[in-house]
Order: C-alpha cells, then sequence, then structure tokens
C-alpha cells in the first residue's frame, strides 16, 4: 500500500517529530510502507513527516 507524499506547505512538515522509543512490528510494517511509497515515485530517500507520521527515525 502507498502512502501520499506530503508537499510543501503541509503543516505536518512543519512540526518536531517525537523520537521512537520502541522497534515493534507495527513500526517494521510502517516503515516497509515508507520504502515501498519512496520506490514507487522513483525516490532516494523519504522521511517519516513526509508521509504524515510524526516519528523521528
Amino acid at each position: 500500500m502507498s502512502m501520499e507524499i506530503l508537499k510543501y506547505p503541509h503543516p505536518c512538515l512543519k512540526r518536531r517529530c517525537r523520537p521512537v522509543k520502541r522497534i515493534d512490528d507495527e513500526l517494521l510494517h510502517r516503515v516497509a510502507e515508507m520504502f515501498s511509497t519512496m520506490y514507487k515515485a522513483r525516490g532516494v530517500g523519504l522521511a517519516a513527516p513526509q508521509v504524515g507520521w510524526d516519528a523521528r527515525l
């Protein structure tokens, strides 16, 4: 499943992200979705806030 890539000036891109406290299956699933989204967009990098996720990875 692809995530929507947010563009500037979306408010989510201006917020400070929270650090990840533990690595679990949900986190790994979301990271896998981010990779899929990045590859489909032919990107070379993607930050969590760019997909609306306030996590500091």
